[in-house]
């Protein structure tokens, strides 16, 4: 499936290919304007190329106007899509994603493509505070996972990246990982 669709793809042009990559790295559905922002791709020529993905069954869309959304057909097929991108082009994509929402994306969102962009200042930020959503939402795992993130970033200092590391280890408590939690919690309380 992988090679087909990566054939498929390659036969429609560059325009194309560079739509249904950036939709698969984004992982979520994104409106037609945002993928013509992030895409430099003309409206007309987004439209054909969109028309083409969707006859391929590449991308799925809400409709033609510039606030529906478009996403991957199918998860398999947003895998085959992202297993052909060598990882500076995904880098790349990210950092188009991450600046594109930069004012308006969601902190989860912000903080996935700066951290798939390598930009790690900037990913730290938003994983905290994706960190606090989800554990206001009683979301532990996925508090943790953002948690751990965002002690990766450079900018903390001594006493913002003990607490950070206090509130990664109480996500991991609260999700039933007491093992880890009191890892995180020594290491805490170390100093770090």
């Amino acid at each position: 499936l992988d090679a087909m669709l990566a054939e498929r793809i390659g036969s429609l042009g560059e325009s194309a290919r560079v739509v249904a990559e950036l939709v698969a790295v984004a992982g979520e559905p994104m409106t037609r304007s945002q993928l013509a922002f992030v895409s430099a791709v003309p409206a007309a020529e987004l439209s054909r190329q969109l028309s083409l993905l969707r006859a391929y069954r590449v991308v799925r869309m809400s409709g033609t106007r510039a606030e529906d959304m478009i996403e991957s057909y199918h998860a398999r097929v947003r895998s085959a899509v992202l297993g052909q991108l060598d990882v500076e082009r995904r880098i790349r994509h990210h950092r188009a994603l991450a600046t594109a929402l930069s004012g308006k994306g969601t902190p989860q969102q912000l903080a996935r493509h700066w951290f798939g962009a390598g930009d790690l200042e900037h990913a730290a930020g938003y994983a905290r505070r994706a960190g606090d959503e989800a554990r206001a939402k009683l979301d532990f795992d996925l508090s943790a996972r953002w948690y751990a993130i965002a002690l990766d970033g450079p900018q903390w200092t001594q006493v913002e990246r003990r607490a950070l590391r206090t509130q990664f280890a109480d996500a991991l408590a609260d999700a039933g990982r007491p093992r880890e939690a009191a890892d995180q919690f020594l290491i805490a309380a170390a100093g770090a």
